[in-house]
């Protein structure tokens, strides 16, 4: 079980490829904080920031990701499910946002997550591990 507390941080990030692939973001978060705990077969965390503004676009072969959010509290979650007799693993996420704007959509061969606010957030995904 892990337990962390997030400072305030910014990052710009640019990503090419040497395939197919272009895109770049910034983002800013205020203070957060996060938990988490893992076992064999199955593992999840919690997160709550305060304070976020992040902008992406992404586009590459494995996939697209295009979205921009501004939000003052959000609180997600994830749980990972490991698949018996595999090396994979499914992930199933979700958030909520209060005090948000905006929509981010990330859809890939092994993911599709989406996440639309205005006022209130909603966003959930599904993702293949490994």
């Amino acid at each position: 079980m892990g337990v962390a507390i997030h400072t305030p941080n910014c990052s710009v990030s640019k990503g090419y490829s040497s395939g197919w692939g272009v895109g770049g973001g910034a983002s800013c978060s205020g203070p957060g904080a996060s938990v988490s705990a893992k076992s064999k077969y199955v593992g999840g965390e919690a997160k709550v920031s305060v304070g976020e503004v992040e902008a992406h676009a992404k586009a590459n072969k494995k996939g697209i990701s295009i979205g921009g959010e501004a939000t003052l509290h959000k609180y997600s979650s994830s749980i990972d499910i490991k698949i018996p007799f595999t090396k994979k693993s499914i992930s199933i996420s979700g958030s909520i946002g209060v005090g948000s704007i905006g929509a981010k959509y990330d859809i890939s061969k092994t993911k599709v997550k989406a996440y639309t606010a205005l006022g209130v957030g909603f966003g959930w995904g599904i993702e293949l591990k490994g």
